[in-house]
């Protein structure tokens, strides 16, 4: 029976001695050790006066707050503000009726989650640098965002966007939606205000900070660099607009006859910002066609940047017992980073085999990530290839050849759920299960001309340290630099090859080299007046 089960999904306590049951609940309510302090203070981010444009000015903002004893680092976040110019170079010069909701294209322009607007990120220690860079950081915030449960997407405005929002036209995402009305002037461009909210504990580097006395040990700041390269676009379904127009104004509309029978011609999954999709567009006269568009950021500035902090203070008695247990007892905290290589060899219509030296220093997991345009950093399909393996000194990865192709490989989904800690009760949102399960051929080999739902959040992990969640130090490491082999083949070759053919319009189109995403364990040490960071070797 699930009897058992059911308690312990239920986090209530067993007690087989009744006594000990009653004096456990004494313990319910733990003694407090606070002085009813707790508020919530911010930061404006200093030493660069804002607005700033472009990808090439850094900025710093503290994540502590000197008034706060105790900083709730896992509670804070930064919001961001940041005026965004798109321009669509090929949309029709037609103007639409801008309040017809009946026949007018809506598109979303955004992030897939607010961790990947930096493109690099320092972290201080007052002022001072801790030795922390990453000029990953996009790829960083997809790699973690992309693994985390359904459950932790949902409801989350501003921080997260899952393609069921955009599906129902919800207003819970993390970008603007935009009339094709708006694109419709002389420079087919338009500029909007895009507002994020980036939780601290979405860093990966900052992932495990928790409780930390500010006070005691110092101040933390970030210098950073933003960039738009990881923002998404995609044409919301016409019925969803219509269906939440109707809703919210208690009206009873119909989409124009010549829209709706049109209105399937579009992608229904994302596009990396600068590459090419297919939409719905007037043509002449009152005729819908399909249209592909490449729409492009022009500009992007930064107006606001500040640090929301939550904190408290607690007695002068347990702040000194804090202080002299660390001075002989130092904390240490897991972090993560992420280091990316590209192969020099590019695909050919044969699939791959290409070898890299790599040295590998506490990878607790190796991705494989296949983009078919230099834009992506976000946006990634499944290539549909088989026989994949790698070889890294001459370790096999698998120990069989696999195909990514689950009609192929069945237990390649079994793979990445265990490899990437969603298997169990854990949910994974249905973007990913897609991109790994989601055909896109038919029984013949013949590809699909759309898809059933988003499948661009694709990865293929392999996992080179027991599940522990970067709690200990067991990943894969090496002396020297290695030999990395990686051999493929296409499951369907020729013209209907998505993965070396990815766009079926154009033949000269192939993409660039596969990459490899290494996740290495790392960690802080954390005394009074020390913050530590260090990125090889191990805790202890």
């Amino acid at each position: 029976m699930h009897r058992t089960s059911n308690v312990q999904a239920k986090n209530l306590p067993t007690y087989g001695n009744i006594l000990d049951g009653f004096i456990g609940l004494n313990s319910i309510i733990p003694p407090n050790d606070g002085t009813r302090s707790f508020i919530q203070l911010s930061q404006d981010a200093y030493d660069v006066a804002l607005p700033i444009s472009g990808e090439n000015t850094e900025t710093t903002i503290k994540i502590t707050h000197p008034s706060h004893m105790i900083s709730q680092i896992n509670d804070s976040f930064l919001l961001v503000t940041e005026n965004v110019t798109i321009q669509i170079p090929q949309l029709d010069a037609t103007d639409y009726v801008v309040t017809d909701v009946t026949a007018v294209p809506v598109y979303f322009f955004g992030y897939k989650s607010s961790n990947q607007m930096f493109r690099q990120m320092k972290i201080l220690h007052n002022g001072v640098d801790t030795e922390y860079l990453s000029q990953e950081c996009i790829r960083e915030g997809f790699a973690y965002s992309n693994l985390k449960p359904s459950s932790e997407k949902i409801g989350k405005k501003n921080i997260h966007t899952t393609y069921d929002s955009i599906a129902s036209y919800s207003p819970e995402i993390c970008g603007v939606y935009i009339p094709a009305t708006s694109f419709k002037n002389a420079n087919k461009s338009t500029t909007v205000t895009i507002k994020t909210l980036i939780p601290i504990s979405d860093l990966i580097a900052l992932q495990a900070f928790s409780l930390y006395p500010s006070q005691l040990i110092g101040e933390i700041a970030l210098k950073v660099l933003f960039s738009s390269r990881a923002m998404v676009w995609c044409q919301v379904p016409p019925q969803a607009v219509l269906d939440a127009h109707n809703f919210m104004n208690n009206t009873n509309l119909t989409l124009l006859g010549s829209y709706a029978s049109s209105s399937h011609i579009f992608d229904r999954f994302f596009h990396q910002i600068g590459d090419s999709g297919n939409v719905v567009d007037i043509g002449t006269g009152p005729a819908y066609i399909q249209n592909k568009i490449t729409p492009i950021v022009t500009s992007f500035t930064v107006t606001h940047f500040k640090s929301q902090l939550m904190g408290f203070g607690i007695r002068p008695e347990s702040y000194a017992a804090i202080a002299d247990y660390l001075k002989s007892n130092p904390v240490i905290l897991p972090a993560q980073q992420l280091q990316y290589y590209s192969y020099s060899t590019v695909p050919d219509p044969s699939g791959l085999n290409a070898s890299m030296q790599i040295a590998f220093d506490n990878v607790e997991c190796l991705t494989l990530m296949f983009p078919t345009t230099t834009q992506q950093v976000t946006v990634f399909q499944n290539p549909n290839v088989t026989n994949l393996q790698m070889n890294i000194n001459e370790k096999l990865f698998p120990p069989n050849a696999i195909s990514t192709n689950t009609e192929i490989s069945p237990e390649f989904l079994v793979y990445q759920l265990n490899s990437s800690d969603l298997d169990g009760c854990i949910e994974p949102t249905k973007s990913w299960l897609y991109s790994i399960t989601q055909p896109r051929h038919n029984t013949s080999g013949v590809r699909f001309a759309n898809t059933i739902h988003d499948n661009t959040d694709f990865m293929c992990n392999f996992s080179l340290e027991r599940s522990q969640g970067g709690s200990v130090f067991d990943g894969f490491t090496t002396d020297t630099p290695v030999n990395v082999k990686l051999s493929f083949n296409p499951a369907i070759a020729g013209t209907h090859d998505v993965y070396y053919l990815p766009d079926s319009t154009n033949s000269a189109v192939h993409p660039p080299a596969p990459q490899v995403w290494l996740c290495r364990d790392t960690y802080w040490v954390l005394a009074p007046g020390t913050l530590k960071y260090v990125n090889k070797g191990s805790p202890r």
